[in-house]
């Protein structure tokens, strides 16, 4: 096994995960997530390769999924490189964020997704997992809830909620009223907490991606009390963040 440092980008959108195996290997918890299942990276996504740790799998380092835990790729999924030049990440408009998370209204939702259709180069690799009754998970077709803010954001926003609470800045307190918010709420405005992000698309009307539902509006008045309760019932805290510039 070689443990010698080199440089990869990404061909495709990538499964990512934190033990060493390949994506149809995959268990589920409870709530049918794939366990090892970490994120779906972008395409040209700068990757260190740090040990190759069984055939075709390697572990790996990015900035773009900062984690002090492992994380391997199959290697089908990347092409080494001679320089290590990172992705060049730039922020759509907030019109085109907005546009964008509209579009994908009714998609489902997928733990760890964060490439909304799928990577059609899973079945390119992996032939013989056409006939399994889960291909749609096999393929990563979904989103979740911080990953539908990082797809729309072309991967400016951090990942996930635990970093996302303290991205941008406070707006104002989470014990407001629902009328009170929206006065102040602006499109892309995010509520949340370590476990799920809600997101403002105008003053009353919000956006996420729930276990249940998928991709859904939601009116403010509605949601946010809601929002309120599942986050006081979870004891964590709520926070409303602006973060766009």
């Amino acid at each position: 096994m070689s443990s010698i440092p080199s440089f990869a980008k990404t061909i495709s959108s990538a499964p990512l995960l934190n033990k060493p195996r390949f994506i149809f290997e995959l268990s589920k918890d409870s709530q049918n997530r794939f366990i090892e299942l970490e994120t779906i990276i972008f395409p040209y996504v700068l990757l260190e390769l740090v040990e190759q740790v069984a055939p075709e799998i390697w572990e790996i380092k990015t900035k773009e999924y900062p984690s002090s835990s492992q994380l391997y790729i199959d290697s089908k999924f990347f092409n080494p490189i001679p320089i290590p030049l990172e992705r060049e990440i730039e922020l759509p408009s907030r019109e085109e964020v907005v546009e964008t998370m509209k579009k994908l209204e009714g998609i489902r939702y997928f733990w760890g997704g964060s490439y909304p259709y799928g990577i059609p180069n899973i079945l390119k690799f992996y032939p013989h997992i056409q006939d399994r009754d889960d291909l749609s998970d096999l393929i990563c077709q979904g989103i979740d809830c911080s990953g539908l803010l990082y797809f729309a954001s072309n991967g400016w926003t951090p990942r996930n909620t635990s970093q996302l609470i303290h991205f941008g800045t406070k707006i104002c307190e989470s014990s407001l009223s629902s009328e009170e918010l929206q006065t102040i709420l602006k499109p892309l405005d995010i509520i949340v907490w370590k476990g799920h992000v809600i997101i403002a698309v105008s003053h009353d009307t919000v956006i996420e991606s729930r276990i249940d539902k998928g991709v859904v509006f939601s009116p403010l008045k509605k949601r946010f009390p809601e929002v309120q309760k599942l986050a006081k019932e979870q004891n964590q805290e709520l926070f409303i963040r602006r973060w766009y510039p």
